[in-house]
C-alpha cells in the first residue's frame, strides 16, 4: 500500500535533491568551457581585400565615364555603365554578381562627380 505524504513534504524532497544536485555539479562548473554561440550566422567575417581587377575596372568605369558623362537621373546611364564594366570583367574571365558590380559604380559615379564639382 502507498503511503500518504502530504503535497509540502514531496515539495521539501524535490527541493532537497534539487539543492544535492547542485552541489555536487558545483565544482565542475569551473572546468567546464563556456558554451559556444548559438549561430556563427550572426558574426560577420572579417572585410575581404577587394580583387585586384577593381583597380583596372575602376580606371575603365572612369574613362567611360570622362566619355559619356555622369548619369542623370531616368538616363538609365547607370545600368549602361554597369553592363560595359560587367562586359570589361567577363572578358577577362572575372564573373562578379551584378550587385557586386552595381554597388563599385555607384561609388565611382559619386567619385567622378565630385572630381569634376557637380552636385549630387
Amino acid at each position: 500500500m502507498t503511503e500518504f505524504r502530504p503535497w509540502h513534504q514531496a515539495a521539501k524532497r524535490r527541493e532537497r535533491r534539487a539543492v544535492v544536485a547542485v552541489v555536487v555539479t558545483r565544482p565542475n562548473v569551473a572546468a567546464v568551457p563556456p558554451p559556444a554561440p548559438l549561430s556563427k550566422a550572426k558574426r560577420r567575417p572579417p572585410p575581404k581585400q577587394p580583387n585586384p581587377y577593381w583597380e583596372e575596372a575602376h580606371r575603365v568605369a572612369m574613362a567611360w565615364l570622362d566619355e559619356h558623362g555622369y548619369p542623370k537621373a531616368g538616363d538609365h546611364g547607370q545600368a549602361k555603365l554597369v553592363k560595359h564594366v560587367m562586359q570589361w570583367l567577363s572578358d577577362r574571365d572575372h564573373e562578379p554578381g551584378e550587385r557586386t558590380v552595381r554597388r563599385y559604380v555607384a561609388g565611382w559615379i559619386e567619385e567622378y562627380k565630385r572630381m569634376v564639382g557637380a552636385s549630387s
